[in-house]
């Protein structure tokens, strides 16, 4: 999920909305920006999200980073 998202909500917003409907409190949401700040993926792991990946997105880290949450059987 983007953290910068246009609109009236933020990344860290929809984060807790999600987190709060019936069923998708243990979901998997990765936190993404590309304004990367000195610790900034402990700040938005402390937060609720359950890992976080800087832009720009490559293909190869992508993959890497779902695998770890959808392992392929």
């Amino acid at each position: 999920m983007d953290i910068n998202l246009q609109g009236e909500y933020n990344g860290l917003d929809a984060l807790r909305i999600i987190q709060k409907m019936p069923g998708y409190k243990d979901i998997p949401i990765i936190a993404s920006t590309a304004y990367l700040q000195p610790g900034a993926r402990d700040s938005f792991i402390a937060a609720g999200f359950s890992e976080f990946i800087s832009k720009p997105l490559f293909r190869d880290k992508l993959l890497e980073m779902l695998k770890k949450f959808f392992p392929v059987k």
